[in-house]
């Protein structure tokens, strides 16, 4: 699958993402897509959701910040680190814990096309 749009999350505090990726799991009318997750807590938390992220509906890449200063958040690192990942057309950013309607990317994917995309 070829994304047209890719969601970036990026993850420092415990829980979060995936209340993004629940969300991501119910949209319609959006073309293929895919999450891009950077976490800070990576290295613990990748074990226990990798069956969770594998079997949502769309791909999902589930990666570590690139030069991580942790414990001091290195939003911006996270940042480069999903952009680097990026395989859609369009980025659309939603922060952790976000609970985006059915309709967000749909909506988003109308405005970029509407524009010129």
């Amino acid at each position: 699958m070829n994304p047209k749009i890719t969601v970036i999350t990026l993850a420092f505090r415990p829980g979060g993402f995936d209340v993004v990726s629940d969300a991501l799991k119910v949209q319609v009318g959006a073309p293929p897509f895919e999450h891009v997750i950077v976490d800070e807590l990576h290295r613990w938390r990748a074990p226990v959701v990798a069956d969770k992220l594998a079997a949502l509906p769309f791909p999902v890449k589930h990666l570590p910040t690139e030069r991580s200063l942790f414990p001091i958040a290195s939003t911006m690192r996270a940042g480069n680190t999903a952009l680097k990942a990026v395989e859609g057309e369009l980025i659309v950013y939603c922060c952790d814990y976000a609970t985006p309607p059915s309709d967000f990317l749909a909506k988003h994917w109308a405005a970029y096309t509407a524009s010129g995309g």
